[in-house]
């Protein structure tokens, strides 16, 4: 091996590695967290993705999305991660659905043989949608919860739905799920055990720290998972 992913090598082997680029992730959502998570992995030997978003890049993602520039200002931000992660490695597909999720996703994504998802959006019964179709179809998922209004880092962490604190939106999503019969115990999130800074302007406050480490920590997770699961 001699190309991009050299160094990777002594961390796991090339069975692995062969096994991994094998695999493949849906990553719903390309914002601050879902943008970390995705380009992580492009980086780590993850060569197989589907990437969901709707939302076109706007100049108040510049602070803490790291995948766009304000040369992306107006467009898809499906098609800016593919471009960018093209430029990585043209060895690589990628799928980009220019779609915002709702109860017809089954439909959207079922021809498509799925290893993990990523849920980085935030709308609840989007996020519900999509854990029902990993239960349904017994896909690991994990979800990323409130990273807006934090600013410590370190208080970053992965934990499964039922032991999350001090984070409204995980409040929300145990209700809703357990209203759907969907067990919290099993669903892994990523989400921060600070208290939430309190809300002072018309938008939800947020710098880079945060949800660039929680992506991290998701493209960590989902790398180890895929290399066990061979």
């Amino acid at each position: 091996m001699n190309d991009y992913l050299t160094r990777i090598n002594g961390v796991i082997n090339e069975k692995e590695l062969m096994a991994l680029q094998n695999k493949t992730v849906l990553i719903a959502g390309l914002g601050g967290v879902g943008g970390a998570a995705f380009i992580s992995l492009v980086r780590s030997g993850v060569k197989n993705f589907i990437l969901i978003d709707f939302d076109q890049v706007e100049i108040t993602n510049l602070n803490r999305q790291i995948l766009y520039t304000s040369n992306d200002l107006g467009r898809q931000k499906v098609d800016v991660a593919k471009e960018y992660a093209l430029k990585i490695s043209q060895d690589l597909n990628i799928l980009t659905l220019n779609y915002r999720i709702s109860d017809d996703f089954e439909k959207q994504i079922s021809s498509f043989h799925l290893d993990y998802l990523i849920d980085a959006i935030d709308e609840l019964n989007a996020k519900l949608v999509i854990a029902r179709y990993a239960f349904k179809n017994n896909i690991p998922l994990i979800i990323s919860l409130g990273m807006g209004l934090r600013k410590d880092s370190t208080q970053v962490m992965i934990k499964n739905l039922n032991q999350t604190f001090n984070d409204p939106l995980a409040k929300k999503l145990r209700k809703l799920f357990k209203e759907n019969d969907l067990d919290i115990s099993k669903i892994e999130t990523v989400f921060s055990s600070e208290t939430p800074l309190r809300k002072e302007k018309e938008f939800i406050s947020s710098i880079i720290f945060v949800p660039l480490r929680a992506g991290s920590l998701i493209a960590e997770r989902v790398f180890y998972e895929l290399i066990k699961s061979n």
